[in-house]
């Protein structure tokens, strides 16, 4: 994906803002050098139900990203400005709110399009360097660039037939997503299933006592907040919870790069309410 600059924000308050680029400007940054925004070491992990069916795959990830970004200081003299100052800027934002945590939002022109959440762990000042410049040091758990706005499908983009198509648009790595549906009939359980051709990668949940007219069913297979719930109707103010009630041999179900095909085996029981998910990238 093109991107044209970067800024740092610490809720919402901007730190700085740099052009990605190596070429010297007027501003009060700009950026020396990076290391980290590529997607690095990708590990593939074994998955799969070998044992009763032979199948297997892999998911690939990677570690927790750091990135190091070089700055070079600009300070601008006719507003009295001096290296240090702008270089204290820079170091009170290593714990600038309670969490401590920074966003660090990349643009292409005018239009945020990934970011990266995480918190300053280094810095690192060459004071004998004839260009005065600091290293910055970010760590981020989540490894993965998102996009910064939400995709949502809501009920008239979603198909009501046997199958729905769900484009990840310009994604590069595999994500997981969140729906809604509201059940217009009495249903023991729900499923979904990746596609007709693959009864393999089927996702089913089972209440105790399934699931009534106007039950709500939520799901999400989020990294990090997978999460699955429903919200009966006669007793709406009250969450469900039914990760305990995921069929054995269930598999998540996620959006791959491209179109993603699933299938449902009785699509006319529910009405889908939304579908709704944040892109994700490798790196730059």
């Amino acid at each position: 994906m093109k991107v044209t600059h970067a800024r740092l924000l610490s809720e919402s308050r901007e730190i700085l803002e740099f052009a990605l680029t190596t070429v010297p400007s007027d501003d009060k940054f700009f950026m020396r050098s990076s290391f980290g925004l590529d997607p690095d070491q990708v590990f593939p992990r074994y998955s799969g139900k070998g044992l009763s069916s032979g199948k297997k795959w892999n998911h690939f990830s990677r570690k927790k990203r750091e990135v190091s970004l070089r700055i070079v200081l600009n300070p601008n003299y006719l507003l009295s400005e001096s290296y240090s100052d702008i270089r204290d800027d820079l170091y009170r934002s290593i714990s600038m709110n309670r969490s401590g945590q920074l966003d660090l939002i990349f643009y292409n022109g005018g239009s945020a399009v990934m970011q990266l959440s995480g918190f300053i762990t280094k810095f690192e000042v060459p004071y004998s360097s004839e260009t005065p410049e600091l290293q910055i040091t970010m760590e981020f758990e989540d490894p993965m660039f998102k996009s910064v706005g939400s995709i949502y499908y809501p009920t008239a983009q979603i198909a009501t037939g046997n199958e729905i198509i769900v484009s990840a648009g310009d994604a590069t790595a595999p994500l997981g997503f969140t729906f809604q549906v509201t059940f217009d009939a009495v249903c023991d359980d729900f499923v979904i299933q990746d596609k007709l051709s693959d009864p393999d990668l089927v996702f089913s949940v089972t209440p105790d006592d399934g699931f009534g007219i106007g039950d709500t069913l939520y799901f999400s297979s989020v990294y990090r907040d997978k999460n699955l719930y429903m919200i009966d109707a006669g007793d709406p103010g009250v969450r469900i919870p039914l990760l305990d009630h995921i069929d054995q041999g269930s598999v998540w179900p996620i959006l791959f790069p491209g179109m993603n095909e699933f299938y449902l085996p009785s699509p006319s029981d529910y009405t889908w309410d939304f579908i709704s998910f944040y892109k994700l990238y490798w790196g730059l």
